[in-house]
């Protein structure tokens, strides 16, 4: 049996300094947690109305490949090639899409109108947003990590700038105003977007039933 007799009790000052250890340790961590937290958030983007017979062209590929980061997925999906561009041709009658990455960071995609058409059918329907608002020409997109921004488009026809906008037709769809054109001609309307957090590395890579190939990457 040990004796205890000449044991030193311990002081107020010290009990103190270990509570106030034990907060500093708590903050510290809670600190960590908001810094690193990760945010799972789905914002789904549909083009209402859009061509079932539309095709999609892949142009410019890559020196690099895609594949699966996950070394423990057996899945064989390695080797994928990457394309500089994506284009949807007849996504509405007389209109394609190009997606690239846009010199400023973020993805870019451009609406090319051809001779005899308008851009009134083209319209963006959003779920998973808390909200959708335009300002000062841009569209704010309000998730929980922060606002997606499409930037206001730039509208181009032969060298000329048109003038163009967003246009919000309710709480989740979102449409193109776009000033005169001369019908005998193309043009291009051509937003932006970025994100809060923007990284090019893919996360992973998957082949859907009909064969399609996805590569997942943090916008």
């Amino acid at each position: 049996v040990e004796n205890m007799s000449n044991a030193r009790p311990i002081t107020e000052a010290e009990i103190k300094q270990a509570e106030s250890k034990e907060n500093d340790a708590q903050k510290e961590q809670e600190e960590h947690e908001t810094k690193y937290k990760t945010i799972y958030h789905n914002i789904v983007v549909e083009w209402a109305g859009a061509g079932a017979s539309a095709s999609i062209e892949p142009v410019g590929k890559t020196a690099y490949y895609f594949g699966s980061v996950n070394p423990v997925k057996a899945d064989g999906i390695n080797n994928i090639s990457g394309y500089n561009k994506l284009v949807y041709h007849n996504l509405y009658p007389g209109i394609d899409v190009d997606f690239t990455f846009h010199e400023g960071g973020g993805i870019e995609y451009s609406l090319n109108v051809k001779p005899g058409y308008d851009a009134s059918a083209f319209k963006m329907l959003y779920t998973g947003q808390q909200k959708l608002s335009v300002t000062n020409g841009n569209l704010h997109i309000a998730t929980p990590a922060g606002d997606i921004i499409e930037h206001a488009p730039v509208t181009n026809q032969s060298g000329s700038t048109i003038a163009s906008g967003f246009v919000q037709l309710s709480n989740n769809e979102i449409a193109f105003t776009v000033g005169k054109t001369n019908k005998a001609s193309s043009f291009i309307i051509d937003p932006w977007i970025t994100a809060p957090y923007t990284n090019t590395t893919p996360m992973d890579v998957a082949i859907d039933a009909a064969n399609n190939t996805y590569v997942l990457e943090w916008l």
